[in-house]
């Protein structure tokens, strides 16, 4: 399954027709080809190695990314999955504002 082709299709068909139903797209969320493509989108970010507040870095995730990976889409399929809080930063900005800044967990199976 190519996910990106898959998304291009997905937006097509809600943009041209506004009454269609998606009865099944939490199936996708469980999908490993989907979950690989998110991983891989998630590990090319500048910030992979900001720990949240469960303390993991992508490094950490990375080291056993099979079984992780598994863990998650199990959860998904059971639906089991409840994402964890985000760790809230506050960076300056250059007029002295401050711009919030949302720090996610990396892995909830990673605990421990």
């Amino acid at each position: 399954m190519d996910v990106g082709e898959m998304q291009r299709k997905l937006s097509r068909w809600a943009t041209e027709d506004h009454e269609r139903k998606f009865t099944d797209l939490y199936s996708l969320l469980c999908n490993e080809t989907w979950l690989r493509a998110a991983h891989r989108h998630v590990n090319s970010n500048a910030g992979r190695e900001t720990a949240g507040i469960d303390g993991v870095t992508m490094s950490r995730f990375n080291a056993h990314l099979g079984r992780h990976l598994g863990e998650l889409k199990m959860d998904l399929k059971a639906r089991l999955f409840e994402p964890l809080p985000v760790d809230r930063a506050y960076v300056p900005k250059p007029n002295g504002k401050l711009r919030p800044l949302g720090i996610p967990i990396v892995c909830a199976y990673c605990i421990s």
